[in-house]
């Protein structure tokens, strides 16, 4: 863990190292490749209680300061609230650069009813209020992949009926599925035997055709499991 005291001293140093060895590596590999700015809960994932809206922004404009020169977008990601993600969109919109918001979503083993972050607010209503602040694309990440596809269907009305040109993406975990609780993953999870590539590429083919344009892994999603979704898109003839 960086601390406090280091985070305040070197946080912007530190990355802004992290964004130039990032850009290094990606102008010698000889093809497209971008780099993403990666703007990460300031406090705890899955925790929207412990967010504390005033100190937020201090943390946030020093990551945004450090890796801005570096990086080609924004990805502001595993957020479980709105007010979480917004606060983070607000410090990086003046970039100029691209802004795509991922949201983790409430999937305790059991759950039924419509899509909900982890705050507990509806995701039709989250997608509302992040396209209204100029997100350039909607995700979600890190919760099962059981709870995407209702996520996802609620973001593409949503999206269609804004008339907005914001693209929708997931990744999902692969972590065992975890009984209600108050401390949702409170230790290190479980993955899960039946999420293999094979069996992770039916999810990935189903959040297409619900309207998911871009589509990955999180916890527990190895490169096993993305070169065969990148296998499959090329055997499909989709750009990558």
């Amino acid at each position: 863990m960086l601390g406090e005291e280091r985070f305040t001293r070197d946080g912007r140093v530190l990355a802004d190292r992290a964004g130039r060895l990032a850009r290094e590596v990606v102008d010698g590999a000889g093809r497209r490749v971008l780099v993403a700015g990666s703007l990460p809960p300031p406090f705890e994932s899955y925790r929207p209680e412990r967010f504390q809206a005033d100190d937020a922004p201090r943390i946030l404009e020093t990551l945004v300061a450090g890796l801005g020169p570096h990086v080609d977008f924004w990805l502001i990601e595993t957020q479980s609230s709105t007010v979480e993600a917004l606060t983070a969109l607000e410090t990086a919109k003046d970039s100029g650069k691209p802004i795509y918001v991922s949201y983790t979503l409430k999937d305790e083993d059991g759950r039924t009813g419509p899509p909900e972050l982890r705050s507990g607010e509806r995701v039709e209503d989250a997608v509302r209020k992040t396209l209204e602040a100029g997100a350039t694309g909607i995700f979600f990440n890190c919760s099962q992949p059981e709870v995407m596809s209702d996520a996802v269907r609620a973001a593409r009305q949503v999206v269609d009926e804004a008339g907005s040109s914001a693209v929708i993406g997931v990744y999902a975990n692969a972590f065992a599925p975890e009984p209600p609780s108050d401390t949702p993953y409170a230790g290190i999870s479980d993955i899960r035997a039946d999420l293999d590539p094979e069996n992770y590429l039916k999810w990935i083919d189903l959040w297409r055709l619900q309207g998911a344009s871009v589509v990955g892994g999180c916890c527990g999603i190895g490169p096993e499991h993305i070169q065969a979704i990148a296998q499959r898109r090329s055997a499909q003839g989709i750009a990558t």
